[in-house]
């Protein structure tokens, strides 16, 4: 959804460049394997920088981008937004860990075997 009062910004403008450079080497510092993607965002408008790592704590990725954050939102204007994302394998490995789930009528039942389940487990 485009909102007709949401003003552009190019990520390549020389001040959103170095702001997002900026805030790419902060996150580089604790998380080096780190990847990031450049979005146009609507809501709120500005750009988005999102981040995917494979950590636990997402605040993590993002604490030590809060002085950096007023600098550039509060100080300078920017509209630029940090946005931590899970690696697909973390979120993959969190779901199979999880028990599995049975549907029984209308209920989900955790956790139960079935002899599927231990056939399954011998072969």
């Amino acid at each position: 959804m485009t909102h007709s009062n949401c003003t552009r910004w190019d990520p390549d403008e020389p001040r959103m460049r170095l702001a997002i450079s900026e805030l790419q080497r902060l996150v580089a510092l604790g998380h080096p394997d780190a990847s990031f993607e450049i979005v146009e965002m609507d809501d709120p408008c500005g750009v988005g920088l999102n981040i995917t790592v494979d950590v636990e704590d997402m605040f993590a990725v993002l604490d030590p981008l809060m002085d950096a954050l007023y600098e550039l939102q509060v100080e300078q204007g920017l509209p630029i937004y940090p946005i931590p994302l899970r690696a697909i394998e973390r979120v993959i490995a969190e779901m199979d860990a999880r028990p599995k789930r049975r549907f029984w009528g209308d209920r989900a039942v955790v956790g139960v075997r079935h002899a599927e389940d231990d056939a399954g487990a011998r072969t």
